[in-house]
Formats: structure tokens, C-alpha cells, sequence
């Protein structure tokens, strides 16, 4: 049997109080305070009467429209409270006590609390575990230097939203809403019919912020955070300051992507901030709804960042890093002068010696997987066939819509990027990814494999190493075609480059410069130019066939160059980008230099023979 969504709220607050406290006093749904006009049947004329009268048992403020509530300035401290708001015609008389008690069956706010521009709506504190039930929370006002326009929590605790709209609130850090775990453990739920819409920030945070000892769920359906603004700071839709962390699995609101038209001047969707401490800011993207993945779209940064900008800190107290892990997602239409899809920052204090840590189906245990996996939370792969783990029509240009030298993806010093299982189409700028070469190490490192890069529209290299030569890049078991590359070669490396079973074809374009002389860093390559590769017998000249290119098609056909062509390298990872296995030993084909398929994608057993529908990808 289901729970209406008002009943999980109060288990989940029951569940968060300590050992043994109110269960001796408290039967559970006990407490009902409704709020109208009718003296008899309810117990508070306002609602900030009706917080008072709650005591420390679990209550539920039921909130008529018998009247407008406008210049709220509602504050809580150590409450179980769940506003529930009820639609039009429905008086304190009508509300049924418990067990009767059956919450409106509603998806949008029936009841709207409105700041007047004059202040905070509401104003969470201490040990404190709230609840909005089909509530609209308008019209806050704060300073620029508050926290807060819609909603401030400070302390520890919850607060949940269920079919409630929290918008047109201006503050200067968080204009919807701020949460900030600062004496314990405080968790924000976005559930079901959740939106926050049209909030601003003067400074960071438009539509959510979160800090301290924070964590954000967003893994519902119907799940929007949308058209928020921090146009002189970061994070236009969510900002995560260290130690808090956001997992974001939900598919979004009717086809618009849970993060989607928001603006900033540094990450235009969410960005990811870690300043001097030892735990870092974390952010888990993945999917719950195998048929429409997790989306960041249409976001616009006038700086860096579209849709994610990442800055770690670090200094003589500890390090902090800034973390994104995505699994099965899409990061499409969006927008800044550099980094159109992701800028990854290098600190900027004296100490700083990292830049953003980005693992894109990889998931490194002490990054990802904990505090515990995606799966616990709801994550799914995506259902075969459905457009995925993609960058997809990212835009290197001003807000003016004026096109810049930036790239999708920018990665600063020391920044990390291990990326599986992905494609870049459609993408325009001067590069697909770009990375800073005056780190060094681990930390200055990017990692692609089995990724598909086509149809980007590009002033400069595909990709660049630049500024420097002591950063890392590896390319292994990717498809390059289709591409407009402005440089006469696809590929500028002068650091430590490796290319590896992958294919390149690009007709007019030389593979990399400078010139590769290390028989080892390029090896079971085929090109369309090998002028600037060594001359080993581990690279072919020539040009794969395709299934069907013209229709986006890049499954290579059983005939084609490349197809058992490489030995076994551990270092794939061993799922192609379809998600099936990467190393199949046809026995029709003879093998070359091993079972392995070059490029992105691998020839199963059942396409050996011909190129079915089933072979080509389509099918799933």
C-alpha cells in the first residue's frame, strides 16, 4: 500500500528524532492545528500563531484559504512541523482529524505565503524537521549579504517539499532557499511536484544553496529547478560550498531537464565550491528513470561554467576538492564564454594545488560511491536506445550570444577528468575539451575512453593541451569523425599523450601535433593521416565503415577496418558505449592484432554475419 506523500514526511521527521525522545508522549499524525477564519473549528487565526502553539511532538499546521496570507514572516525553532496547504472551498470544519485525516489530492500549491517584498518567508532554526505540502513560498525579500530570500535553515535537521513552488525570492546567498547544516546533520528533499522557479541571488545561490554539514536529494519525479538567477556570482540554478553534497537523479519537469535555464556568471546550473577544509563539496548526478535521464540543459554562464563550474581550495588546514560524478546523463544547450559545459577551476590561495576532480562513469570509491552507492538512491542505466551520457549542442559564446575561443569543457591546473562511456556531438566553440598543462602528475590529468566525438563544429583543435606541458591526456577506444576542426590536425599534445585503439577520421586533418616519435603513447590506431604518427606497424592508414554515418550510425560494419584489430587492454573498461561487452572475438573475422575492436563501439556476436537492425545500435 502507498503513503501519501504527507504521511512519509512525518515517518521520515519520527525517524530523525533521537533515541527515545516524544515516542513516550507523541502517538504518531497525532497533532493537527488548523489555521482560518472560523474561530470554532480552528485552532489559529495565522499561521505564525500556529507554530507557536506547536509543541515538541510531530504536528500538522493545516492552512485554509479563508484568508491571504501575505507580509509572512514565519519563524521556526526545535519543531516537527507539516504545512499542508488546502485548495478553495475548504474551511477548518472540513478538515478531519486523524485517522479520517486524507491529505488533498493535488500536484500544485493550493495555499501561497507571500513575503511582500518585505523580508524572509520563513526561518528555520535549531533542531528542526519541516514539511510544505502543497505550498506556494513568494515574495521574500532579504539583504544582499543574507542568506535566504525564500527559505533560510540553519541548524540541523530536515526540510521537505511536496508539491510546493518555491519562487520569485531574492536573496544574497540562496534566493530560494538556504540550508545550512551548521550544528548537525541537515538533509533537503525535493520530492515529487517540487519547482523552484524565478529566484535570485546578488551573489551565489539563485535558486538553492547549501552548506555545512548539508545534503541534498533531488531523485524525484517532477522535479524542476529552473529560470534562477546569480548574475554576478555562482551557481545560478544550486550552489554546493563544502562539506555539502547534492545527488541529483530526477528526470526533470514534463521533458525540461531538473536543472534547466538557470544563469550566473560562473556556473550557470549548479556550481561546485570548496574553501579551505578537509571534507569537500560533492555532486552525484545519475538517473532514476531509465527513459528520460538525468538532464542539465539550457543553462547560461556569462563567464565560465555553463552547466557545472567546479573550484576547490586548499590551504595549510587541509585540502578540499570539488567533486562531480555523473552516470548516465545529459548535459545539452548549454552556454558560456569558456567552458560551456563544464569549467573546472584551479584554487586561487597561496597553497591551492588542485583543480576540480570530474569522473563521468567512473566511480572511484572515495569520490562517488560513498557515503553510499547511487543504487541505494534509486540509480538505473538508461533503457537501451534512449539518447544518454551525451554533450550535446554546448555553445561557446557570451550572453550576448556572441561566439568566444572557449571550449565544452575547459579543465584548469591540476584538475582530474576520467571520463567513460560518452559522446560529444554538436558542440561549438574553439575545442571539445581543453586542458591547462602547468600542473603536473595525477592531478593534471584527462582520461577518455570509449567515447564517441562527432559533429562538433570547432575554430581550433579538437582537443588541446595547452599552456604548458606537464599535464597528461589519453585517449583510448574512441570514434573521432564528422568534425569541422579549424587547426590542420585533430590533436595538440605536446605533454604526455597516449592514443590508443581508437579511430580517427578526419579527411583534410593531420592526427596530432606536434610530432608523435613514441612507438608506445600511439598504438592500434586507424587514421586517415599518419604523417604526424609513428611509423609502426600498430597504425593503419585508411577509413572505417560505418552502418550509417549520415543518420548518426558510427557502429563500425563487420567488413570494416578496425573490427579485431587490437589485443586485450585492461585499461578499457569493459563496457563499449552501447553498454555491452567491450572485447568479442568473432570468429568470422580474422583478428589482426587481437579480438578488440577499434573505436567506441564493439561488434557483438550476433551482428558478425550481417547488419541487422539488431546490430546497429537502435535497438538497444
Amino acid at each position: 500500500m502507498s503513503i501519501p506523500p504527507r504521511y512519509r514526511i512525518l515517518l521520515a521527521m519520527l525517524l530523525l528524532l533521537p533515541c527515545g525522545q516524544a515516542f513516550a508522549i507523541c502517538s504518531p499524525f497525532q497533532g493537527h492545528i488548523r489555521v482560518g477564519a472560523d474561530p470554532v473549528h480552528c485552532q489559529a487565526n495565522d499561521i505564525q500563531s500556529a507554530i507557536n502553539m506547536a509543541g515538541v511532538c510531530p504536528v500538522t499546521i493545516d492552512i485554509t484559504r479563508e484568508h491571504l496570507y501575505t507580509n509572512q514572516h514565519l519563524t521556526i525553532s526545535d519543531k516537527y512541523i507539516t504545512f499542508q496547504g488546502w485548495g478553495d472551498g475548504v474551511t477548518c470544519a472540513d478538515i478531519p482529524g486523524e485517522p479520517a485525516y486524507a491529505p488533498p489530492a493535488s500536484d500544485v500549491p493550493l495555499v501561497t505565503i507571500d513575503g511582500s517584498g518585505n523580508g524572509r518567508v520563513l526561518t528555520i532554526t535549531g533542531n528542526s524537521n519541516v514539511g510544505l505540502h502543497n505550498l506556494m513560498v513568494t515574495g521574500g525579500q532579504t539583504s544582499d549579504n543574507a542568506r535566504g530570500g525564500g527559505i533560510s535553515f540553519d541548524g540541523q535537521g530536515s526540510l521537505y517539499l511536496i508539491n510546493s513552488t518555491i519562487n520569485l525570492n531574492h536573496g544574497g546567498f540562496g534566493g530560494g532557499i538556504n540550508v545550512n547544516g551548521s550544528s548537525g546533520l541537515t538533509k533537503l528533499y525535493l520530492m515529487d511536484h517540487t519547482q523552484i522557479l524565478v529566484n535570485t541571488a546578488a551573489v551565489s545561490g539563485g535558486g538553492i544553496r547549501i552548506e555545512g554539514n548539508t545534503r541534498m536529494y533531488a531523485v524525484r519525479p517532477f522535479t524542476l529547478i529552473g529560470f534562477n538567477h546569480a548574475p554576478n556570482g555562482y551557481g545560478g540554478g544550486l550552489e554546493v560550498l563544502g562539506p555539502a553534497r547534492a545527488d541529483i537523479g530526477s528526470p526533470g519537469y514534463n521533458g525540461l531537464g531538473v536543472l534547466y535555464n538557470n544563469n550566473a556568471a560562473y556556473g550557470g546550473g549548479i556550481d561546485i565550491l570548496t574553501f579551505s577544509i578537509q571534507t569537500g563539496a560533492t555532486v552525484r548526478l545519475f538517473t532514476t528513470d531509465p527513459n528520460n535521464p538525468v538532464q542539465i540543459s539550457g543553462n547560461l554562464a556569462s563567464h565560465s561554467g555553463g552547466a557545472v563550474y567546479l573550484r576547490p581550495e586548499d590551504d595549510y588546514n587541509g585540502i578540499g576538492t570539488s567533486t562531480l560524478c555523473a552516470n548516465d546523463f545529459r548535459i545539452n544547450g548549454n552556454a558560456a564564454s569558456e567552458g560551456a559545459a563544464i569549467y573546472s577551476d584551479a584554487g586561487y590561495s597561496l597553497y591551492s594545488s588542485l583543480g576540480g576532480f570530474i569522473f563521468l562513469n567512473r566511480n572511484p570509491g572515495s569520490y562517488c560511491a560513498n557515503p553510499e552507492p547511487p543504487a541505494a538512491l534509486g540509480a538505473v542505466a538508461c533503457a537501451p536506445g534512449v539518447a544518454c551520457n551525451e554533450f550535446v549542442g554546448n555553445k561557446a559564446e557570451d550572453q550576448n550570444g556572441q561566439p568566444t575561443a572557449g571550449a565544452t569543457i575547459l579543465l584548469q591546473s591540476s584538475s582530474l577528468f576520467e571520463a567513460d562511456r560518452f559522446s560529444a556531438r554538436q558542440n561549438t566553440g574553439a575545442h571539445v575539451l581543453r586542458e591547462v598543462g602547468d600542473g603536473t602528475g595525477y592531478l593534471a590529468s584527462a582520461h577518455l575512453t570509449n567515447c564517441l566525438l562527432i559533429d562538433n563544429t570547432l575554430t581550433q583543435e579538437l582537443i588541446a593541451l595547452t599552456d604548458g606541458d606537464q599535464g597528461s591526456l589519453s585517449v583510448n577506444s574512441c570514434t573521432v569523425t564528422g568534425n569541422a576542426i579549424g587547426a590542420p590536425y585533430a590533436f595538440h599534445a605536446p605533454g604526455d599523450f597516449h592514443l590508443n585503439n581508437s579511430i580517427i577520421d578526419q579527411p583534410g586533418r593531420a592526427t596530432v601535433d606536434p610530432s608523435i616519435t613514441d612507438g608506445n603513447a600511439v598504438a592500434h590506431v586507424l587514421t586517415n593521416d599518419r604523417s604526424t604518427l609513428p611509423d609502426t606497424a600498430y597504425i593503419q592508414l585508411g577509413a572505417p565503415s560505418f552502418v550509417d554515418a549520415a543518420h548518426g550510425n558510427y557502429h563500425l560494419l563487420h567488413s570494416s577496418l578496425g573490427v579485431d584489430d587490437a589485443p586485450v587492454d585492461p585499461s578499457v573498461p569493459a563496457l563499449d558505449l552501447d553498454g555491452r561487452t567491450r572485447v568479442v572475438d568473432l570468429p568470422v573475422i580474422a583478428n589482426n592484432f587481437g579480438p578488440m575492436d577499434l573505436g567506441a563501439y564493439e561488434i557483438q556476436p550476433a551482428c558478425a554475419g550481417n547488419d541487422t537492425i539488431f546490430c546497429n545500435g537502435f535497438d538497444g
